[in-house]
Order: C-alpha cells, then structure tokens, then sequence
C-alpha cells in the first residue's frame, strides 16, 4: 500500500489562520502540514513572509523532476547549528508564502533560513530542527479537521477498492467535512492511509509508532516515506469492524515521542 497517491496538498499555497512554534525573525517556518514546528530535515514545510516572490509558481510534478533550488527568482540555504549549509528544495512560491522540503542530513537543534527573494533582498528566520516531527496533513489544509487520507478496501473475494477520499469540500479549501467510511461487512479488511511529514527518520521499531482512533489503540502496519512525493510520508493502520458506528473520531499519532496534530475520521 505504500503505492497509494495523495493529491498535492503540499504544496498547496494558503495562509492558516495562525502559525505555532519558534520561528523568529523576518521568516516562520513551520510544517506544510500542521503549521507547528520544530521541523524535521527531508520533511515538507511552509515559510511565510512578506514580498517573497513576484508570481506564483510552482515545480513540475515528481517524478522523474527533482525539485529545484530556484523556483521564481526564489532561492534559499539552511544552515544547521554545526553550520553544514544546504539548499531548499522549492516546491512552489508566492508573494507571501514558499513550500518546500528541508535538505536531509542537516543536525537536529536551532538552524537559520536565509531566502533571497525574487526582488533581491535577503530575508532569514530562525526555527529548530528535530530528527522526528510528525505532523499530518488535513483536507482542508490548515492543520486541523478532517484527515487527507484514503481508505483501501480488501474484500473477501480477494478484490480491493479504494475510496479516494475522506472528506468533501462543498465550497472548496476551508470547507471541507468528513465523508463517513463504510467499513463494510465483517469480512471486509480496511485499512486507513494518511499522509504526513516529518517522521521517516524515526527509530526503526513499529513499536515506537501510537496510532489512536476514537481512542482505539491501532498497530501501525506501516509508518515512513510515501515513496513519491518529496518529503511526504504515510501510516497505514487497519480499522477494526468494532469502529463501525463511531460517527466523527479524533486521530491522534505519536512518533519517539512526538505528537503529531489531532485529525478526524467519520465511520458510518
């Protein structure tokens, strides 16, 4: 299941609400998915400022395209508190807004952004970086509500569906509500896949995965890169047939002991 594709959401270009954490300076990084930090290096993350880039624009979809350095007159480099030096790699920019993912191999602790802008001036921020910063991506991309997640279907005839989506945004981002999951008949196995940022490099044991449903305790099955997108991961977890009936549920996950932000489901 480590195949399955979300849509881009991360590299959607919208301001939340609010931002969390402790970025300081001219420039807020934060996680693309949660608005939160710390961040984690090979993890997708959003930075806000002011005149950032002239235009909009955004990188060709991987792969076989990496993502580039410069994107829109936009370029920047992260330096890590032992002052290795690395580019970000942009996934798309706007005047107020870049996404894009944080360079691997770069030290957990406080790390500098320095962003040339597409007009030429220089801009930095100071965030922290952590090995492992889970946070999860939400359908109507602002950190919370309804999960972006699929679910995958196995029947007992040994033939598989997918429900493409979750939820549904009647009037578009900001919009969106749960679509209740049908767990099906007790020989059905279904399973949950959401997406998220920042735990890859987490220790290699499962064990050290918590994935709780309706506060149902859940064994992850598989938790690490999503295997396409640049910086995007996923954790798949089985639904057990004793949710059927739960209505709307929270999602909670914690990685090495790193809570990422609370989503929902809705099981019918």
């Amino acid at each position: 299941m480590k195949h399955l594709l979300v849509g881009l959401v991360f590299i959607v270009l919208g301001v939340p609400g609010a931002l969390a954490g402790d970025s300081t300076g001219q420039l807020a990084v934060v996680s693309a998915a949660s608005y939160t930090s710390p961040v984690a290096p090979d993890s997708v993350v959003s930075i806000f400022g002011a005149n950032l880039a002239a235009a909009t624009a955004v990188a060709p979809d991987p792969p076989p395209h990496p993502l580039p350095t410069s994107l829109g007159g936009v370029s920047a480099v992260v330096t890590d508190n032992a002052g290795t030096q690395a580019p970000l790699l942009l996934a798309a920019v706007s005047a107020s807004q870049v996404n894009a993912v944080v360079p691997a191999g770069l030290r957990p602790g406080p790390a500098t952004l320095t962003l040339t802008t597409a007009g030429g001036p220089t801009l930095t921020g100071h965030f922290t970086l952590a090995t492992v910063a889970p946070a999860l991506f939400t359908a109507n991309q602002s950190g919370a509500g309804v999960a972006a997640a699929q679910v995958f279907h196995v029947h007992a005839n040994g033939s598989t569906t997918i429900d493409a989506a979750i939820a549904q945004c009647p009037g578009g981002a900001g919009s969106c509500v749960p679509v209740p999951i049908d767990l099906g008949p007790p020989t059905d196995q279904v399973y949950l896949i959401l997406y998220a940022t920042g735990i890859r490099h987490r220790t290699p044991s499962l064990a050290d995965v918590s994935v709780a449903v309706g506060g149902a305790t859940l064994p992850p099955l598989y938790a690490g890169s999503q295997m396409f997108y640049f910086g995007l991961d996923q954790i798949n977890v089985q639904l057990p047939q004793s949710l059927a009936g739960a209505g709307e549920i929270p999602v909670n996950v914690t990685v090495d002991g790193a809570t990422a932000n609370t989503v929902t489901i809705s099981i019918q």
